[in-house]
């Protein structure tokens, strides 16, 4: 049986913290790559770490805020006229 590390599990997958844009762009780039595994896959598993640390990194770099009620209202009423 496999005991499974931080260390093996990160070499196996390649995965590291996305720190700069480059990362952030690997990270895309290979998860195009997979997106489509198995979820019961090493390839699945690495997907989803994968989703989790892209997700992180736009959160951090590209925040959305959340929308302003009245805004809203607004374009809904503007786009009925």
């Amino acid at each position: 049986m496999q005991i499974f590390t931080a260390d093996n599990i990160l070499d196996e997958m390649k995965i590291k913290l996305l720190r700069t844009e480059k990362d952030y762009n690997q990270a895309l780039s290979r998860l195009g790559e997979i997106f489509h595994a198995p979820v019961d896959s090493k390839e699945g598993d690495e997907a989803e770490i994968l989703t989790i640390l892209i997700e992180k990194y736009e959160n951090k770099h590209f925040p959305i805020d959340a929308p302003v009620p009245s805004r809203l209202l607004n374009l809904e009423w503007s786009k009925r006229k």
